[in-house]
């Protein structure tokens, strides 16, 4: 379901700057005035800055490892794009994420999630976008391993600790992917047990760019 029905996204940088970056190298900074809190937005206060078209091609890593954030997701690992010809933006999600609510008497290390086809989760990627479409992320293999980057984990510091009574929600920001043979939840805890979980392949079990897959 999209971030306009009744998942949330939540996107937590107001005051904070978005830097503006075209061939390597930041061509503006301006603050964020307000949340964005649904699939796109808008934001004005841009300098100017002349191409050829409203189309962009941008390359960048997307991390193997996310930082812990309650509620949110890691910061840096929920990007957004957006391209325009007068200055006004509308910002696009790349990406879609996984929420998992979790209970328990135990507090948790980290969190992996790793594709069982081994698709790309994470790594080198290139994302192409004209304005009125749709952004699309087309991953590289690892040139050392020459396969995808098929897991990512979430790094949860000293431990978070769960509660019996009331769920605590892990995000994790994840590309678009249909995880064609399912995907498989690793729990490693502060004591370092480990506790695995096999999510089946289904209509139901595939992350959308936009939206949240809530487990």
């Amino acid at each position: 379901r999209g971030i306009n029905g009744e998942k949330e996204v939540y996107v937590n940088n107001v005051g904070k700057i978005i830097y503006i970056v075209y061939d390597g190298q930041v061509v503006s900074s301006p603050i964020v005035q307000e949340a964005i809190t649904s699939g796109s937005g808008s934001i004005d206060g841009m300098e100017s800055y002349e191409e050829e078209g409203a189309f962009v091609v941008w390359n960048f890593a997307l991390p193997t490892t996310q930082t812990y954030v309650a509620g949110s997701f890691a910061n840096g690992a929920f990007p957004m794009i957006a391209v325009s010809e007068d200055n006004q933006f509308e910002f696009k999600n790349v990406l879609g994420a996984l929420k998992l609510s979790l209970t328990g008497n135990r507090a948790v290390k980290s969190i992996t999630v790793a594709d069982n086809a081994g698709n790309a989760l994470a790594g080198a990627v290139r994302v192409y976008y004209s304005a009125g479409e749709e952004p699309e992320a087309v991953f590289e293999m690892d040139y050392m391993t020459g396969a995808y980057v098929s897991s990512v984990t979430l790094d949860c510091g000293e431990g978070v600790e769960l509660n019996e009574n009331t769920a605590t929600e892990f995000i994790i920001a994840l590309p678009e992917t249909e995880f064609e043979n399912g995907f498989t939840v690793t729990l490693t805890d502060t004591e370092y047990n480990v506790l695995k979980f096999q999510a089946p392949a289904s209509e139901k079990n595939h992350i959308e760019r936009s939206a949240i897959l809530v487990m």
